[in-house]
């Protein structure tokens, strides 16, 4: 595992400067918001999980690692703000539908149809 799982505010710490240095923190904070409320909403109104189930399952290892390392890659994220935080929100979505529908790697396609969708933002 990613040695920042271990400790959740210093991932947040240190995820937020990393993406506040490059530029990117728009796609972070977009992402990581719109992936923790539809997995609260999906885990707590439809899994019947409890609440804080449902927040442990939204801050897990890979939203972290997701909206830190690998949206924010610069080759293949948007550069405009605007466009930053639709990318952020379309993978949030793409990731959760996969997921919800048990695909095989969802974080890995909503990254993938997020980088297709960068070409029609920009």
């Amino acid at each position: 595992t990613w040695w920042a799982n271990s400790n959740t505010i210093a991932i947040l710490l240190l995820g937020t400067i990393v993406s506040w240095r490059i530029g990117k923190l728009a796609v972070s904070y977009s992402y990581l918001l719109s992936y923790t409320l539809i997995s609260v909403i999906l885990n707590f109104l439809i899994s019947s999980n409890t609440l804080n189930q449902s927040l442990l399952f939204a801050t897990s290892f890979f939203p972290f690692f997701s909206g830190f390392m690998m949206l924010t890659e610069p080759r293949t994220s948007p550069n405009s703000i605007k466009a930053q935080v639709i990318f952020g929100v379309f993978a949030a979505l793409m990731m959760q539908l996969f997921q919800y529908l048990q695909f095989i790697s969802p974080f890995l396609i909503g990254i993938m149809l997020a980088n297709l969708l960068r070409y029609w933002l920009e």
